[in-house]
């Protein structure tokens, strides 16, 4: 049962983290289109 629970919780992990970097990616990508957007989101994240 803890075996089974701790492989559940690496799962929901790896598929957080998998989510997480494919959304990330398709917003760099939308962004990389408009340049403008992209330097405000530069700006953004240094402040």
């Amino acid at each position: 049962f803890i075996h089974s629970n701790l492989y559940l919780w690496c799962f929901t992990i790896f598929f957080v983290f998998f989510l997480f970097l494919v959304l990330s990616l398709r917003l760099v990508l939308f962004l990389s289109r408009s340049k403008e957007v992209f330097l405000l989101f530069v700006l953004w994240m240094c402040c």
